[in-house]
């Protein structure tokens, strides 16, 4: 037979961590991470994402091709992405990699937050969903 208190505890816990909750089951905040080439011409953008739990694969992206992610936040989140502007023989005409995400460096300070990633001809451009952009690599 269970304890009225222990039965109550269980019932307020259960309470507090439902209003935590967000509809879509993140405890913290949710990020979306999207990744696009803008790259005009016979160039393709190559991009690798992936975390230390999740490998995301090499992606292949021509002109105005994209894809996203989004994950829930924990302390230790940290995504990294290794991106190269290739001709249509498969050359490297410029590459780097840049963090994603880091919760240690610029966490998501609020609910939900997206950032998005922009390969051009000169480089990739990082977009806060504030609006505010910086040239992350230059090719």
């Amino acid at each position: 037979m269970l304890n009225k208190s222990w039965l109550s505890f269980c019932l307020v816990l259960l309470a507090v961590l439902s209003i935590f909750r967000t509809i879509d089951g993140c405890f913290t905040a949710k990020v979306k991470i999207t990744v696009s080439s803008a790259i005009p011409g016979d160039y393709v953008l190559s991009a690798h994402c992936k975390s230390g739990d999740d490998d995301l694969t090499e992606r292949i992206l021509h002109f105005n091709q994209g894809f996203d992610w989004t994950f829930c936040v924990k302390p230790s989140t940290l995504f990294w992405c290794n991106v190269a502007r290739r001709d249509a023989a498969g050359k490297d005409h410029g590459s780097g990699g840049f963090q994603a995400y880091n919760q240690g460096t610029y966490g998501c300070e609020e609910s939900y937050c997206e950032i998005s990633y922009t390969a051009d001809a000169q480089g990739v451009l990082k977009t806060w969903q504030n609006g505010e952009i910086t040239r992350i690599i230059t090719w």
